[in-house]
């Protein structure tokens, strides 16, 4: 027996808890795909698996239901993979360790995969059931959201009958959110060359950091350790003249990156000049961080010494100058929606191995021209290090549909369970509804979700109470739709 099946709604508890034990971060799709195939074929309901690696699971109406509209309810199969830098935890073979602390679940040493393993719960214990009331159901479970909403772009919307879309992908249970920001994910390559140079190795490391989600989080001020480490170099190298070896920074596209680790060689007697900066720097930071990031560390250790294949003096310049002229974070605010982030930029991964510098980088923007301008920016400062930027990714923005049956419904339902009236809101985060509305214009779409708290983050937890309140705020969604 799981820790989870003493909570209620228990089906959904105890499949969330045997879906956390199958590893499923992004771009891992087939063990969880295997797992959503045979639910479906134990319970012998129509289903598909697309080339996308998408799962659609259908289920017919309950008695009386027949004429009802079909209902779409979807979120997405893969979790962001973040745990703490001392952890040995692999997410390619390991299955969560998961615990509760009052009414919170979290997972030990890593993100929980609430975001959106809480979909899959709901819709699989839906399924489950035989008591729910319900018109025609068509599950749309997508594959790596995370990583560019890729598998959503892979949704043949014709293959589905339902035009109303529940999406389930939201952290704020006292909202329905009903527009989101376009997005765009890069990878930009610039080329590096190698010599052999004679010196000691030192590890320069920025960690510590809180990081987060980088649409839902951008706005907290939180530093990103790709960005810092190219603060950190720029000074060392004023003082300590070193050439980079390595450099393994941030986890994703879409999590503000929360430590960077930067090997370089150095002369021995350059080596005490080096940590004496790192030490300054890791003062200066600490104070300029102190409220966003307290946890903040930034440190230089040596591994070892002799004669490694390091990059050429220009070209370790050529990485810093990247690291510090390329944007970071709010670009520009809402006029029209107070508190509401218009456009921004993570540098979600930077790596330098072999012959290449990569980086990877998610953009967010409710205004198209505004993430071109990003682009043009990146293409400009790529080039200027011999580099170009690749899309790997581009969605549209989730345009605010000003009337909406479904939506009202939804709003009249919320208002008659919970006595209040849920917020009506849109977000800077990315929702796959921008891509299913850009395939099917007649689609009607809600997005809700249980109360997630430091979604991408080893933090990340789930309240226990909300995940019943929305449980029980779908089912009568379903219960209501006759």
């Amino acid at each position: 027996m799981g820790i989870l099946s003493q909570y209620e709604p228990k089906r959904a508890m105890e499949i969330f808890e045997e879906i956390s034990a199958i590893p499923h971060g992004s771009g891992n799709r087939q063990p969880i795909c295997e797992y959503l195939n045979k639910f479906a074929s134990d319970r012998g309901l129509e289903h598909y698996q697309d080339e996308g690696d998408n799962v659609v699971i259908i289920k017919e109406a309950t008695p009386g239901y027949e004429n009802a509209d079909t209902i779409i309810i979807q979120g997405h199969s893969d979790m962001v993979c973040v745990k703490t830098d001392e952890s040995d935890f692999d997410f390619m073979k390991d299955g969560l360790k998961l615990g509760v602390d009052g009414d919170w679940v979290f997972a030990h040493d890593t993100t929980l995969g609430g975001d959106d393993g809480v979909a899959v719960a709901i819709m699989l214990a839906i399924l489950d059931s035989d008591d729910i009331c319900h018109p025609r159901l068509e599950m749309v479970i997508t594959s790596d959201e995370e990583i560019g909403l890729v598998g959503a772009g892979y949704l043949d919307f014709s293959r589905l009958k339902g035009r109303k879309l529940i999406n389930i992908d939201s952290g704020n249970e006292n909202a329905i959110t009903v527009s989101c920001a376009g997005g765009t994910v890069t990878t930009s390559h610039a080329p590096v060359s190698r010599e052999k140079t004679e010196g000691e190795e030192w590890e320069i490391s920025v960690t510590g950091l809180i990081g987060g989600h980088s649409g839902a989080e951008i706005d907290k001020g939180r530093a990103n350790a790709n960005i810092l480490m190219g603060r950190v170099l720029a000074e060392v190298s004023k003082k300590a003249p070193f050439k980079i070896v390595s450099m393994k920074g941030g986890s994703g596209n879409n999590v503000i990156a929360n430590s960077a680790f930067v090997k370089v060689i150095v002369s021995p007697e350059n080596s005490a000049k080096l940590c004496a900066v790192v030490e300054e720097m890791g003062k200066i930071l600490k104070k300029e961080y102190l409220t966003p990031d307290p946890y903040l560390e930034v440190a230089a250790v040596k591994t070892g010494e002799g004669l490694v294949n390091a990059l050429t003096d220009k070209d370790t310049e050529k990485v810093i100058q990247v690291l510090r002229l390329f944007p970071q974070g709010i670009q520009a605010m809402s006029m029209d929606i107070p508190g509401l982030v218009q456009t921004s930029i993570n540098m979600g991964t930077c790596d330098v191995k072999d012959d290449e510098m990569v980086i990877v980088t998610a953009i967010r923007s409710s205004v198209a021209t505004q993430k071109e301008e990003l682009l043009d920016k990146m293409d400009r400062i790529l080039a200027l290090a011999g580099g170009e930027v690749n899309i790997d990714s581009n969605f549209g923005a989730w345009e605010y549909k000003k009337d909406s049956k479904f939506r009202q419904d939804c709003v009249d339902i919320y208002k008659d369970i919970f006595g209040r009236e849920p917020g009506i809101t849109a977000t800077h985060g990315g929702l796959e509804c921008g891509i299913f509305c850009g395939n099917a214009p007649d689609l009607d779409c809600i997005s809700i979700g249980v109360n997630l708290e430091h979604a991408h983050e080893v933090k990340e937890r789930m309240s226990i109470s909300s995940f019943q309140r929305i449980w029980k705020y779908v089912c009568e969604i379903l219960k209501r739709s006759k």
